[in-house]
């Protein structure tokens, strides 16, 4: 082959683009005699014997006066009390909910049921941490730019002239990083349900700020607004005021109950927009308490922006939670159509994007290396680089000071490289066999 590769990665693994539980005791006192300290000492459960239920009383609380919900409340609790119910109240809800979140036993909260003015029990979902982007100076990268580009915020920022400025938007989340300067002197409200500690199943001990341990909340406040000079980065809408209802500890989980405290919270703090980046997968029914209180806020004039999950590969009706909510912006990914990557040039001055095997040395500028392959290698040579038996295919030393180009299939990436490596090979380029990318590993 007569081209060279300049600036390719030494002895790396490169993929050419588009080239070729216990069971929980019983409550021993009603509701009214529980101590407010220990409303929060949650007890995890088991899937299937839950400890933690909402009771949901019938009528929307968005209909009614705050004094007719408060008598429906107390009559509960006194009808409770009066028939020996055993349980302890753990959240009580009154703006967007009508009922509490409380731990019983499965036959206590089956009294519960056929209390008069009880519309429904459920099971309090536990609910999984999104998924950490830790550093949010990684992730406000150049995918953020081309981003805005797919969406049409850069019309809206461009050419109408829209920022955002004069809107809040909550971010129910593990926080925001209140000294990131994306965010400098825009966090206009803040709430911490739980501490750096809580996992579901553990008490909360909530901090005084809403500080963001786990990163998600960053990185999602980040696309929604940031707006940080230093870095040339803007959000969608760069001036908004946000809200910040911390509902994750550092690591761990949370539970819905805690969910539907921090969406009643955004509301009763003027949020305009809330986002809820945060999926509940397979629990697909509108009736889920946290999707009732989603379509609540939508019904009171908020915007609601919840994540589909990310749970799509695993079937239909994967979705579930707050996303369930009537009329709720139910937000699933795409791809962006743009990626950034590596690149080396050929000598015919045709550069060549690849993506860095996992793992790989770091590739150095300036390097010049001839390319060659196996004399029998074709772009159909599924077995390209392949063990054959037991032996490797490239002759001892034959590929010393250069670059081989593989093609992908049969064998591993690894023993792909490997032989290559063994042969003197100074770098390795894996090209796809179908159009796209795919990061090695």
């Amino acid at each position: 082959m007569k081209n060279t590769v300049k600036s390719i990665s030494l002895l790396s693994l490169a993929l050419v683009l588009g080239a070729c539980g216990t069971s929980a005791p019983t409550a021993s006192a009603p509701i009214g005699s529980t101590p407010a300290a220990n409303r929060a000492s949650i007890l995890k459960a088991t899937p299937n014997t839950p400890t933690l239920w909402f009771v949901e009383l019938a009528g929307d609380p968005t209909t009614l006066s705050v004094q007719s919900v408060s008598g429906q409340q107390a009559s509960f609790r006194a009808q409770a009390a009066q028939q020996g119910v055993k349980y302890q109240e753990v959240r009580s809800f009154q703006t967007l909910f009508n009922g509490f979140s409380v731990q019983a036993s499965e036959a206590e909260i089956n009294r519960i049921s056929r209390l008069p003015g009880v519309l429904g029990v459920y099971p309090v979902k536990e609910i999984a941490a999104p998924k950490v982007e830790v550093n949010l100076t990684d992730a406000l990268t150049p995918d953020m730019f081309s981003a805005i580009k797919m969406t049409g915020a850069d019309v809206a920022q461009n050419e109408l002239g829209l920022t955002g400025k004069g809107i809040k938007v909550g971010v129910i989340d593990t926080g925001i990083d209140l000294e990131h300067p994306a965010f400098a002197g825009r966090v206009v409200a803040q709430y911490d349900f739980v501490g750096d500690d809580y996992d579901f199943g553990k008490p909360t001990k909530p901090d005084p700020i809403a500080d963001d341990c786990g990163g998600h909340g960053s990185h999602v406040a980040g696309i929604v607004g940031g707006n940080d000079a230093s870095k040339g980065f803007k959000g969608v809408a760069p001036e908004v005021s946000f809200g910040a209802y911390r509902v994750f500890g550092c690591d761990g989980s949370t539970s819905e109950d805690i969910m539907i405290a921090a969406m009643e919270q955004a509301y009763k703090d003027g949020m305009q927009v809330v986002n809820l980046s945060i999926g509940s997968a397979f629990e697909n029914w509108e009736g889920t308490p946290s999707a009732k209180v989603g379509s609540r806020m939508v019904k009171k004039g908020m915007i609601v922006v919840a994540s589909a999950g990310n749970s799509g590969a695993s079937g239909q009706y994967s979705m579930g939670g707050v996303t369930m909510g009537d009329n709720v912006i139910s937000v699933a990914s795409i791809s962006n159509t743009e990626i950034e990557v590596n690149k080396f040039t050929l000598s015919s001055g045709e550069t060549i994007p690849f993506m860095a095997g996992d793992p790989a040395p770091t590739g150095k500028a300036g390097v010049t290396l001839p390319i060659t392959k196996l004399a029998t290698s074709t772009t159909t040579t599924a077995t390209d680089g392949c063990l054959v038996g037991t032996a490797n295919p490239y002759a001892a030393g034959s590929l010393t000071g250069k670059a081989v180009l593989i093609r992908r299939g049969t064998c591993t990436f690894y023993e792909k490289a490997k032989n290559a490596q063994d042969a003197g090979a100074s770098a390795v380029i894996l090209y796809n066999r179908d159009s796209g990318y795919r990061r090695p590993r």
